[in-house]
């Protein structure tokens, strides 16, 4: 009778971390979603300035500054917007407001339905720690003519420590990427095209950005692969040239090695965490996450300032994360 009962209290102790496993997607991607939806907006500036192409041997090297600005709106999830979750509130705190957070203190209850209707209860806490307005992404982009009125471009940023707020030690995120793109004179392929006092093209890039964070002695990846196609007009003056566009992105994100552990900090998980900030053995597994593809239109409206070779550049993107960029470069066409 013993071992039956130690059987049936053995599987229930495996039934209930399985049912707090089952959270874990869901939960994670709603945390960290608005991260990497404006991170994907924000990199996404910056590939053109005008919509001429380069001709062979022109080329152009630029440092671009992307500032994403973060809406009120971003900075919480409704949790009853999640498959099989209620609650009576419709405002969690998520990586922009609350980081990775305090143990915690004040919360909300929120019910999961697992198979066979199983219910679970989480205390999710819903302090709101800080509200950052900019995350600002520097850039390096380059581009070379190749012939028919066609250039090619690409963007690199070596692996560095972005702050997201300075209120929470513990956070550690290091982001770098890497990217390449295409603009195409389209004025060509129309009768008397180069008889339009306009340039006209067809732009189109794919940035892949690695994003390391760290918290409680543990490392993880955020990945985003973004893409992005527009439609761009320019008009050229003396000394400066005006330009619009509009497009869309497309963004797939996914995170890599997520520890568990993490899932008792950010949304009540039980566990056991020492002073140290490690947590109890038996606590660790991981997890890799692939979120939705999300994709959205884009306007751009921006303008060149040149000065010989030197040039100075300033515009904004309204999206659901609206973006402004300026930089300087120089160019030779």
């Amino acid at each position: 009778m013993k071992k039956i009962t130690l059987i049936i209290f053995f599987f229930s102790i495996i039934n209930a971390y399985s049912q707090y496993e089952e959270h874990i997607p869901s939960l994670v991607e709603a945390y960290f979603s608005p991260l990497s939806e404006s991170v994907s907006n924000g990199i996404n500036n910056g590939w053109y300035n005008t919509a001429k192409p380069h001709g062979i041997l022109g080329f152009d090297l630029s440092f671009s500054l992307n500032m994403i600005h973060i809406p009120e709106e971003a900075l919480s999830y409704n949790p009853n917007d999640l498959e099989n979750y209620t609650s009576n509130t419709t405002s969690l705190p998520n990586i922009f407001s609350r980081g990775l957070g305090e143990i915690l203190s004040q919360t909300e209850q929120v019910q999961y339905q697992g198979p066979n209707n199983s219910i679970s209860t989480l205390n999710i806490a819903n302090e709101k720690y800080f509200s950052p307005k900019i995350l600002p992404i520097p850039v390096l982009n380059g581009g070379f003519g190749i012939g028919k009125k066609t250039s090619i471009n690409f963007r690199y940023l070596p692996e560095k420590t972005i702050s997201i707020s300075n209120l929470d030690s513990r956070i550690g995120l290091s982001t770098s990427l890497w990217g390449a793109g295409i603009k195409h004179d389209l004025l060509q392929y129309l009768p008397a095209g180069n008889l339009i006092p306009l340039g006209l093209s067809i732009q189109g890039a794919h940035t892949s950005i690695s994003n390391k964070i760290n918290s409680y002695a543990e490392e993880f990846n955020l990945n985003i692969n973004t893409s992005t196609i527009n439609l761009i007009a320019s008009k050229s003056f003396i000394l400066f040239t005006a330009m619009a566009s509009i497009g869309f992105n497309s963004t797939k994100s996914e995170v890599i090695n997520y520890p568990n552990v993490l899932s008792y900090v950010l949304f009540g998980f039980p566990a056991t965490l020492y002073e140290d900030g490690s947590f109890n053995n038996g606590d660790f597994n991981y997890y890799d996450i692939k979120f939705d593809r999300v994709t959205e239109f884009r306007q751009n409206i921006g303008v060149k300032f040149n000065i010989a070779i030197v040039s100075i550049h300033l515009n904004h993107t309204f999206s659901k994360y609206p973006v402004t960029t300026i930089g300087a470069g120089v160019s030779i066409n």
